[in-house]
């Protein structure tokens, strides 16, 4: 429809009680004359049109129940008259061009249950118009220019499911008792200015499920959780302190936990997000915990995407990160903790090169990328980390000279496992290296002969290009660190590039 035809409104039956016109394209101003106005008409809804203009002050029929002008264009404000519609329950005018003040005769609207006013512009304080309204189970008035206090009147309807006033600039704090909204599920009340604690009240509502107090002024401690129905907790971005309750941690259902960017303190211990078994996103960063986390394992899983930058940094005290066996994709992060003694990103997609921030986890002992997709030059850069031990970059896209980057003779002084096989290597066999490997060649005298020594020369393959002879002694390797285990042997697996060797290892 081009417009709305007047002669086609007009001549609509006063006996009418349902109009729906919703998505049709409708343009011009709201055709309050004749629609209105209409006696027994029960149902109007005109969502997603093209029509503008101001809501009529009057004519309202009095016997309307529902009313639905969602996503059109309407300007100007909400009429006083709104409250003449005694009969009505369900009111639905979101994503419009709405102003001035939410009128206060909304207080007459006794069999009201669903008001919906959000991303529109009114302005001013919310009317405190709300005790009798007891029907009232929903009300969203968010992506407002709202100002002044949360109204106290809305705290006392017993049937209130759903509260949203997000988005706008409220502030104040929440009333100190609040009993009523016993069957309360949802609260949404980001990004205001809220100020004050979170009472105890709020955190004991028995039906409460999503908790959304993010981007506010809250402050003080977060008191005990005496509800097990929460599924989603938000209250990122805050001035919260002291220790975050460890009841929160019996939350069975949890699926969303964001304490970020408060002062937070205290310790989180290692297991505890564990116990969290439904949890799929915590966020607890910029705050002042003292995280006790030593050993991540997320390996052998299903998990995919890019790893969070985060995730390698996730603890200053973190000493083991295994994500190996699963589908991550993207770069390897540069962020790491310089704690870090074993990273192991096998079996994953990993492309890109190898992060240079490496170089500042001094203590890492195993550093496992193999059956990536990274592609880079050998990173002789590794050679001068003082305890790795364990070094496999096989099957990737590695290509280039395999040299030293230094003329330092002490190059890897504890490596003990080298396995750059199935890569693209080329060029001569790195013998500066084996060299310098003493610590597969030192062997404590009295576990001599305990492993049968391997072979005198690097194992000969057919399509060999290079043959190095190196003179090893039989050694035996006990490497137990809580990481990698068993003997190994001083071999090396160097094929599928220009030139072949083996290493044999047991490792895990």
């Amino acid at each position: 429809m081009s417009s709305v035809p007047p002669n086609l409104l007009m001549n609509i039956s006063s006996s009418l009680t349902t109009l729906e016109l919703g998505f049709t394209g409708m343009l011009g101003n709201f055709p309050a004359g004749y629609v209105v106005r209409l006696p027994n008409l029960q149902y109007l809804e005109l969502n997603a049109n093209h029509l503008t203009g101001s809501l009529p002050e009057s004519n309202w029929s009095t016997s309307l129940k529902t009313l639905q002008l969602r996503d059109c264009h309407f300007t100007g404000s909400l009429p006083m008259s709104i409250g003449n519609l005694t009969q009505i329950t369900f009111i639905d005018i979101p994503s419009n061009n709405l102003s001035g003040e939410i009128p206060a005769s909304i207080s007459n609207l006794v069999q009201l249950e669903h008001l919906t006013l959000e991303d529109n512009t009114f302005q001013g304080q919310i009317p405190d118009a709300f005790d009798n309204l007891s029907k009232l189970n929903h009300i969203d008035l968010s992506r407002n220019k709202l100002t002044g206090k949360l109204p106290s009147s809305i705290f006392n309807l017993t049937q209130l499911l759903y509260i949203d006033f997000s988005s706008n600039q409220l502030e104040g704090p929440f009333p100190e008792y609040a009993t009523q909204l016993s069957k309360l599920s949802r609260l949404h009340l980001s990004d205001n200015m809220l100020n004050g604690v979170i009472p105890p009240w709020l955190l004991s509502l028995p039906f409460l499920e999503y908790l959304f107090l993010r981007n506010n002024f809250l402050a003080g401690n977060i008191s005990e959780i005496k509800t097990s129905s929460l599924l989603h907790i938000d209250l990122s971005n805050n001035n919260l302190s002291g220790p975050i309750p460890s009841s929160i941690f019996k939350l069975e259902k949890l699926t969303t936990l964001l304490l970020s960017s408060n002062s937070l303190s205290g310790v989180v211990e290692m297991d505890t997000p564990s116990k969290l078994k439904s949890l799929i996103m915590l966020g607890l960063e910029e705050n002042l915990l003292e995280e006790q986390l030593r050993v991540l394992d997320l390996s052998h899983n299903s998990l995919a995407g890019k790893v969070p930058r985060c995730l390698g940094n996730f603890s200053n005290n973190l000493l083991e990160l295994n994500i190996r066996m699963n589908s991550f994709q993207g770069t390897i992060p540069e962020e790491l903790g310089t704690n870090l003694r074993s990273f192991k990103l096998n079996g994953n997609q990993f492309g890109g090169s190898l992060p240079r921030s490496l170089l500042n986890c001094s203590k890492l002992e195993v550093l496992d990328v193999g059956n990536n997709k990274l592609h880079d030059i050998f990173p002789n850069w590794l050679e001068t980390l003082p305890e790795l031990q364990v070094l496999v970059l096989q099957s990737n896209s590695f290509h280039g000279l395999v040299t030293s980057g230094s003329q330092a003779n002490n190059l890897f002084p504890k490596l003990k496992i080298f396995d750059i096989s199935r890569n693209n290597f080329s060029g001569p066999l790195p013998t500066g290296y084996f060299k310098n490997f003493k610590a597969m060649m030192d062997v404590n005298e009295s576990k001599k002969g305990s492993q049968p020594p391997p072979s005198t020369s690097l194992q000969q393959d057919d399509e060999m290009e290079h043959e190095s002879l190196l003179n090893w002694r039989a050694i035996s390797l006990g490497y137990a660190c809580g990481i990698v285990y068993g003997g190994v042997m001083g071999y090396f697996l160097l094929h599928r590039g220009r030139y072949r060797a083996r290493l044999v290892c047991l490792y895990c």
